[in-house]
């Protein structure tokens, strides 16, 4: 190669994974605890974390990663339970908005006539480690006809009202009908205001008030199981999984500012598939944004997480986490997009779970652990490494062996391919992203600062630009004797050329047979290269 280029060479690293994908790993809190048959996971708004127990308990996983030697409360005298997959128990816990200031807790469990309490604690004035078991105020009991489909599930929303899913009341194919009857509270989200009265007031713009049929408490009904539902804590939205019959698992979701009111299905239909009945004369259904099947026996119940707004993991911001009970399997949602973050991981996923800065948590009810979710992408511990580029005859090449290669001339992306090659085409900053797969494997740039001398006699004009149908070529070789001219497409194919051996040259190109799209036209004699974009359309 003839040393006629003055050329600077630059390296940088890349860290962008443009096709990556997202997977999760466990770890295991508190070595490996056993929290008994946790179902829950809450925080008060500082570094602890709370566990709910079905059985009655709740234990304090503190900032320090150890478990507190005493349970924070204990209620397993008055909370319903049995062994196996029940849905009975204590099954849900929520902290009041101003819990710093009031010490005020919401639980959601089965009593011992097996009904569902919804029921508010006050922490201890002297240990902030310990519960007052004697504060308890009951705001609801509500009857359940059978010992399934109990919900669970409290949450306070960015309005400050608290909401609670109830499931359909159990049994299958919900056989009283209950979702659908607005008289009802089973097979709905209430929504009731904890500060307005005791035990409660409802909130003035409740969807349902003035129905002389319905319960004022209703937000949304329709639902058959609500076992687990988060509001996204940065734009309010509420995500929800709707726990399915015999055949599809549903994810639903409602944004923020919602009038509520809406009817989302049950038991007219199971996900989108029809069930049983009519829903058609009661108004427009709402319908889940994702639903996945059984697959057989592989799946069989989902339960519903969070949206991800923690800070240790940026790549995960804005992935809605949701799982499967019997698979074990954890899906993250993003953009409509649906990504497999872990195939499996044991069986009967309760619950997911948020500390106070967002990071993501789980349990699983045999073995009794709670695990934090530590978000990492498809390559690993792959660290894109420094490409060497080289310059020959005005190609500028990468090292062979990678699957892929995106070229960027000035920051913008004109090849992406198998090919590693490009033509330069003059002063400018040229960048190589090479992949093995779908991970970011090496990068590479290439700062051409000085062409020879040689090009300045190259002059030549195109038009029109952008080209549909001819493309009118004009240049003057000056005292140069010959020249070559050439068009390449962005995946370094040479689509035209033609040698020239007049000082004047004009001709108009038939491009009409060629794809839409960026093009370089190329013009050399010698070492010398010169160039212009062209785009055809």
């Amino acid at each position: 190669m003839k040393k006629k280029y003055l050329a600077l060479l630059t390296f940088c690293f890349s860290f962008l994974q443009m096709n990556a994908q997202l997977e999760i790993t466990l770890e295991p809190m508190a070595d490996s605890y056993n929290f008994g048959n946790p179902v829950d996971i809450a925080h008060a708004g500082d570094g602890r974390l709370f566990i709910v127990g079905r059985d009655g308990y709740i234990q304090i996983l503190q900032e320090d990663n150890t478990v507190a030697t005493t349970a924070f409360l204990d209620i397993d005298d008055r909370v319903a339970s049995f062994g196996g997959q029940g849905e009975i128990g204590l099954l849900g816990l929520t902290f009041h908005p101003d819990y710093a200031s009031n010490g005020f807790f919401y639980v959601h469990y089965t009593n011992n006539d097996f009904n569902s309490n919804i029921s508010r604690f006050s922490v201890s004035p002297d240990n902030p480690n310990l519960a007052d078991a004697n504060s308890e105020l009951i705001l609801m009991t509500l009857e359940q006809p059978f010992n399934n489909h109990n919900g669970g599930c409290l949450k306070f929303g960015p309005d400050g009202y608290l909401y609670i899913g109830m499931g359909d009341g159990g049994s299958a194919d919900d056989p009283l009908g209950l979702a659908q009857n607005l008289s009802e509270f089973m097979g709905k989200m209430l929504r009731i205001d904890v500060d307005g009265d005791e035990p409660y007031a409802i909130p003035p713009d409740n969807p349902l008030i003035g129905n002389a049929s319905a319960l004022d408490e209703i937000w949304s009904y329709g639902w058959r199981n609500p076992w687990r539902f988060s509001f996204d804590r940065e734009t309010g939205d509420m995500w929800l999984g709707d726990v399915g019959q015999g055949a599809w698992e549903e994810i639903d979701f409602e944004a923020a500012g919602d009038p509520g009111g809406r009817n989302y299905g049950w038991r007219c239909y199971e996900g989108s598939a029809q069930h049983i009945g009519n829903c058609n004369d009661v108004g427009e259904l709402t319908f889940p944004i994702y639903e996945y099947n059984h697959q057989g026996f592989t799946h069989c119940s989902v339960t519903g997480g969070y949206v991800y707004r923690g800070s240790e993991y940026p790549e995960a911001t804005g992935t809605y986490l949701f799982g499967d009970i019997c698979s074990g399997k954890i899906w993250g949602y993003k953009d409509d997009e649906v990504t497999e973050l872990l195939t499996n991981a044991g069986d009967v996923l309760t619950s997911f779970g948020e500390d106070h800065l967002g990071e993501h948590y789980c349990c699983y009810l045999y073995d009794g652990i709670v695990y934090k979710i530590v978000f990492n992408d498809s390559c690993g511990d792959v660290v894109p490494v420094d490409l060497e580029l080289t310059l020959e005859d005005n190609i500028l090449l990468a090292p062979e062996g990678y699957t892929q290669y995106d070229w960027f001339v000035g920051g913008v992306l004109v090849q992406s391919g198998t090919g590693n090659f490009l033509g330069v085409s003059g002063e400018e900053t040229y960048e190589v992203n090479a992949y093995d797969g779908e991970c970011l494997a090496g990068t590479g740039v290439f700062l051409l600062s000085e062409i020879t001398e040689l090009a300045s006699v190259l002059q030549f004009d195109v038009w029109p630009n952008p080209a549909h149908n001819f493309l009118h070529i004009e240049l003057d070789l000056a005292q140069l004797d010959e020249a070559e001219i050439s068009i390449q497409n962005t995946t370094g194919n040479i689509v035209f050329t033609e040698k020239i051996y007049h000082q004047k040259y004009q001709q108009q190109l038939d491009v009409q047979h060629l794809p839409k799209g960026l093009y370089v036209l190329g013009l050399k004699t010698g070492d010398a290269w010169v160039s212009r974009k062209m785009l055809l359309l």
